[in-house]
């Protein structure tokens, strides 16, 4: 077993300063506010939900606002007809 591993381990303050800065300014580079958290809590050797955890009581963990929810559900709606679309095109040409 790695040292370390599967046991609560104490993190400093200024580790913990360091990583939340670290996912604070790069998250929004990954696909996904959890693909940066798995990632970075994986470079800095730390669970994933620990720092999920911590940016939660800090208030940082980034979230969707009602009208960014808004916006992804007009484009998934334009996308889904703009797939229609072409599947209908598709379908249409190989007759």
């Amino acid at each position: 077993m790695t040292a370390g591993r599967g046991f609560i381990q104490e993190h400093s303050p200024e580790r913990r300063r360091a990583i939340i800065a670290e996912f604070e300014a790069t998250w929004q580079d990954y696909p996904s506010a959890s693909a940066a958290a798995r990632e970075i809590a994986t470079n800095w050797e730390i669970g994933r939900t620990t720092l999920t955890g911590w940016l939660e009581d800090e208030g940082k963990w980034p979230s969707a606002t009602v009208h960014q929810l808004k916006r992804l559900q007009r484009e998934n709606e334009r996308l889904r007809k703009e797939n229609a679309r072409l599947r209908a095109q598709i379908v249409g040409s190989s007759d």
